[in-house]
């Protein structure tokens, strides 16, 4: 199963304790704790009306609180332009994604970048590798790059092998990736619900683009429309 969660709304602070009592949520269900469950119903009704307050992506968490299946997929596409919301950076909401995914399952990001500055990229990388045994990142194109999290490894020298199983309309992005792609180190200090300052890299990273003359000038890849 895969799911997928797509945003256009900025985080509050009570964003990230929403998410967790929705994830929470899934793993008491898994288990048939009936316990568990009540308490964590009411704590989502808690979380439910926090939501109604302030700007929390409520997508994501409705699609936590409707989800009753664990995934072999997630994918995190969210904006508000330009910013990645920043509860969906951190080292706690990666945390829930690992619990919630199958044996083998992993989750794939869509992250912004500019020519020449990948620091955010490598910033949400790292805290994905500190939850994740194993990470890669795909420089696909000039502003974005895909991060996947593994939860069980591979062997590096195996994903050429593994990518000639694509589907043939994708199968011209495999010499891509195989030529571009790399494994990210866990990062010392990684993003946290305490501390995540995604929107003043971002402004970092396009302020000097901008001053140093870039332009928006992109090359798309070959499966493009």
């Amino acid at each position: 199963a895969m799911s997928g969660l797509w945003s256009g709304r900025t985080a509050a602070s009570r964003g990230p304790n929403a998410i967790r009592t929705a994830a929470a949520m899934l793993i008491a269900e898994g288990t048939g704790d009936a316990k568990a469950i009540q308490t964590l119903r009411e704590e989502r009704v808690k979380a439910a009306l926090a939501l109604d307050k302030s700007l929390v992506d409520k997508a994501l968490c409705e699609a936590l609180l409707k989800a009753r299946k664990w995934d072999d997929l997630i994918v995190v596409d969210a904006y508000r332009q330009p910013y990645i919301p920043f509860q969906l950076a951190t080292q706690e909401f990666f945390s829930l994604m690992h619990a919630h995914l199958n044996p083998g399952g992993a989750i794939a990001l869509n992250v912004e970048r500019v020519p020449g500055n990948d620091q955010l990229v490598q910033e949400i990388a790292g805290t994905v590798a500190t939850e994740f045994p194993q990470v890669w990142v795909w420089p696909a194109l000039h502003f974005n790059e895909l991060v996947v999290g593994l939860s069980e490894p591979v062997p590096t020298t195996s994903l050429e092998q593994r990518l000639a199983t694509l589907p043939a309309n994708v199968q011209v992005l495999a010499p891509l990736v195989v030529a571009h792609a790399y494994v990210a180190r866990p990062a010392p200090d990684p993003l946290t619900d305490d501390r995540a300052p995604v929107e003043w890299l971002t402004d970092r990273a396009i302020l000097a683009y901008i001053a140093g003359g870039g332009t928006l000038t992109e090359q798309l890849l070959p499966t493009a429309p």
